[in-house]
Order: C-alpha cells, then sequence, then structure tokens
C-alpha cells in the first residue's frame, strides 16, 4: 500500500501540483526497491511498460517534462475526457516543442506494477506528430528514486527514505557523485528538470539528461565555454536526423564533434560524441546556463547513458554514477 500511495501523489502532477512528503529513513537505512521494470531500448529511446485503463502500453521516457503525456488520438482511443489546462505548457515531445492546451484524468494507470487512480497526463496535440503513445516524465519519477541500468534493459524503482548515500546496491565500486538541483519552469511546486555539472575537456559544463537520441550542446554554448566558433575545421556537418533534433531555419545546421573526456568525480567516459546544434546570435552571449539554451551546456543522450549506471537520489538531490559493466 506504501508504494501506491507514493504513486497516488503523482496524479496531482499539474503545474501547481503538491510534492509528495517521503518518511524518514529506516533506522537500518535498508534502500527498499518497490519495482524492477524492464525498458526497451534503442538509440533513440527508452520504452517503459505501463497498463492504461487495463491495456498494456510502452511509453516512451521524457526526463526532461514535468508532467507525463499520452498523444491525443491515444487519450481518445482510451474514452479519456479532455480538460482545459489553466495555463498552456510548453512540451518538448521527442523533436517538437509544442503548446498543449489540454489534460486527461486516467482512471487506471499501473507504472510497472505500481498502481494509481485518477493519474493525469498532458494531451499532446496531433502536430506533435510523435511515434508513440506518450511519455513517462522525469516529473512523475521525482517522487521516487531509481535507477537507470540502460546497458541491461533495467529501471529499478525505490522508496526514497532511505539514508544518504546507502544507494549503491550493485557493486563495492566507489561512484561519482554528481550533485543536481531541479530547474523548475512554472512554480515552486513543478517537479523541475536534473540539471548538475560535469567536466568536459576540462570545462566544467552545466548538463541535463535527455533519455532519447544522442547527446548534444548549443553553438552558444560551445564558443562560450571552449571558445569555438562553427567556422573551426574540427566541427564535422551533420544533420538533423544523426543528432534526433528537429530546427527552424535559419539556424537549422548541425555539426559533430568529438571531445577527449567527460567526467565526474573520477568517473571518465572517453571520446563522447557530441552534436552542435544552430543557434541564433543571441545564444553567444549568454552569462551563464540559466539564460542559455535548454538551461543547461550540454544535454546527454543515450550514447553516453548506456555507458552508465545511473542511480538518481531525489531526496537528496545526488546522482550516483558507476560504469555500465561494475559489479
Amino acid at each position: 500500500m506504501r508504494a501506491a500511495a507514493i504513486l497516488i501523489a503523482v496524479s496531482c502532477l499539474l503545474p501547481m501540483a503538491a510534492k509528495a512528503q517521503p518518511a524518514a529513513a529506516p533506522a537500518d537505512c535498508k534502500l527498499v526497491k518497490i519495482d524492477s521494470l524492464d525498458m526497451d531500448v534503442s538509440d533513440k529511446a527508452l520504452m517503459i511498460p505501463t497498463t492504461i485503463n487495463g491495456k498494456p502500453m510502452k511509453l516512451r521516457l521524457n526526463l526532461e517534462a514535468s508532467m507525463s503525456a499520452l498523444t491525443q488520438a491515444t487519450a481518445l482511443n482510451l474514452d479519456l475526457s479532455l480538460r482545459s489546462l489553466s495555463n498552456i505548457m510548453s512540451f518538448m515531445a521527442g523533436q517538437d516543442n509544442v503548446q498543449v492546451l489540454n489534460y486527461a484524468d486516467v482512471p487506471q494507470f499501473q507504472l510497472g506494477h505500481l498502481p494509481a487512480q485518477k493519474f493525469r497526463v498532458a494531451v499532446l496535440p496531433p502536430k506533435a506528430n510523435i511515434d508513440v503513445a506518450g511519455e513517462i516524465s522525469g516529473g512523475t519519477l521525482s517522487v521516487y528514486d531509481y535507477d537507470l541500468d540502460v546497458a541491461h534493459g533495467k529501471m529499478g524503482l525505490f522508496l526514497p527514505n532511505h539514508c544518504p548515500g546507502q544507494v549503491v546496491y550493485w557493486t563495492r565500486d566507489t561512484p561519482g557523485k554528481v550533485p543536481f538541483n531541479a530547474r523548475q519552469m512554472y512554480d515552486s511546486n513543478d517537479p523541475g528538470f536534473m540539471r548538475g555539472t560535469m567536466t568536459l575537456d576540462d570545462k566544467p559544463v552545466r548538463v541535463a539528461f535527455r533519455a532519447t537520441g544522442p547527446s548534444y550542446m548549443g553553438a552558444g554554448a560551445l564558443y562560450r565555454v571552449f571558445g569555438i566558433s562553427t567556422s573551426d575545421p574540427r566541427l564535422v556537418p551533420s544533420n538533423q536526423e544523426a543528432a534526433g533534433v528537429k530546427l527552424d531555419p535559419p539556424y537549422d545546421k548541425v555539426w559533430s564533434f568529438s571531445f577527449k573526456a567527460l567526467s565526474a568525480d573520477g568517473l571518465t567516459i572517453t571520446n563522447p560524441q557530441v552534436y552542435v546544434l544552430d543557434q541564433d546570435p543571441r545564444y553567444f552571449s549568454c552569462r551563464d546556463d540559466a539564460h542559455c539554451y535548454g538551461g543547461a551546456d550540454l544535454t546527454l543522450g543515450l550514447p553516453v547513458l548506456s555507458k552508465l549506471h545511473i542511480f538518481v537520489s531525489n531526496k537528496e538531490k545526488m546522482l550516483y554514477l558507476t560504469a555500465a559493466d561494475a559489479h
């Protein structure tokens, strides 16, 4: 019942939602797993098993969304009633940034084996043009602690009331630790998007986490952090399809760039490939990440995440990282 109660709190995840309050840590600091999910993994997405009104359905993981979502076609096929949002939401669905006007309450929802009633989702308009039924958001997962083992297609869900640091259960190796904060888009109750700091070629960069497609950064951040312009011959012309993005003219060019190393607290990934996205010149004069493209210098995608085993401790606001093959 405790696990179900935590998931029920997610059903309120509109911008004005109240946050779940985890219980105090147990005396023995035991990490309690409440479910283990088998993900479908491709080079473009992580698909999460859910059941909606009794129908099994795979939803794409979107760590950059506050609210889970269904396409309008899916919502109508499930006979859900669409209601108007009090405030229009900007929602990054796949490659499209769309304006969301509606939401729906799902009478019966299950994430893995965890049930909830009246689970609230955004309803994506037809122009979102995504090839999945919907998405599970990072905001939905924020009431849990969870780990992502992309290389082995596993996600674990855990109660958040453990003692600090007692989370890396799969290895005795010392994990790298990356503190993160939540970049909020709406108000103080918005669970926000994870933002942490790592080191890319000896330069500190603010990172976001993308569970779809490859890693990328804006041309403005590349110039601001590394002093590299888009005329640099080390940038190799590429395309939007390879980068998994959709850009509008005239700033619609894409390049690839191979950095030497991405590091976090002693853990290093060598030669990470990053796509560089063309940008309006105003992004080249950004003061810091809060004023720049996407609120981060670098967005890490599946090729990087697949090399890591990540535990997200939402209560601690800490990421614990090991190599994917650590055991």
